[in-house]
């Protein structure tokens, strides 16, 4: 395991394709993925837009957890409502490529005719910081869990050596998670039960250090740090991604 070298954030060719896609009169949003991090992706294209419509599919989407409507769309002032027009952006029409280091984005923007300038992926909620000193541990993850549950051992023996001078450190413990691979580390560190994603949101804004796998929350912790020193977050990996981000530091596996 090895952690990446860390990269100054630089624009490697800035210039925007698909011009015509920055000229829409009504742009119509189509996310073909129900992630949390894939909602997270497309949050600046609302304000580079001016305004912005969902595409009513993703209603489907999101309906096993509306959550993310709620806290990613629905307080975004740019953010127009949903329209049964055909989609004008969207997934199939800005394939992303990795592009390292750039984030997803960065590339989004691009793709859809705007000068990148968006490093983070970004939340309008009004979040009160009032630090808590926590240290917490989510290896949970949909899209890679086969792959961190075969070696969550190995995960465990890592994390538990890199936080031994660590005093105040919690796993997560979501309600209506089957299939949690956090509890390799009861009776080694206190758990921490969390019942809804603004919870989530507010321990993630406040805390002091993130663990966690490639995953939803990688995303959601850079979105909350933006700039800020904290919560300082470590992130591990399979392989370079387009979901990178200068803020988190990323660990090879």
């Amino acid at each position: 395991m090895r952690k990446l070298k860390k990269t100054t954030w630089k624009v490697i060719g800035n210039l925007p394709t698909n011009l015509g896609k920055r000229f829409i009169k009504l742009p119509v949003l189509e996310i073909i993925y129900h992630g949390l991090g894939d909602s997270l992706a497309w949050s600046t294209l609302p304000e580079r837009y001016g305004s912005l419509c969902l595409h009513e599919s993703y209603k489907d989407l999101i309906r096993s957890n509306p959550e993310i409507y709620d806290l990613i769309w629905k307080p975004n002032p740019y953010f127009l409502g949903f329209s049964n027009k055909v989609p004008n952006i969207g997934n199939r029409f800005s394939k992303t490529k990795r592009c390292f280091p750039q984030s997803v984005t960065w590339q989004l923007e691009r793709l859809h005719g705007f000068i990148p300038k968006s490093k983070y992926p970004k939340l309008y909620l009004d979040l009160k910081y009032a630090p808590n000193g926590m240290t917490i541990i989510d290896l949970n993850c949909r899209r890679n869990f086969l792959y961190f549950k075969s070696i969550i051992n190995v995960l465990k023996d890592n994390i538990i050596e890199s936080l031994k001078d660590e005093k105040n450190v919690y796993y997560i413990s979501l309600a209506r998670n089957q299939n949690d691979l956090n509890t390799v580390f009861k009776g080694i560190y206190r758990k921490l039960e969390i019942g809804s994603l603004l919870e989530y949101i507010n321990i993630i804004h406040n805390c002091k250090r993130v663990v966690a796998s490639y995953s939803g929350i990688s995303v959601l912790t850079s979105a909350i740090k933006q700039d800020r020193t904290t919560p300082e977050a470590d992130v591990f990996i399979q392989r370079r991604d387009s979901f990178y981000f200068e803020n988190i530091n990323y660990h090879l596996i």
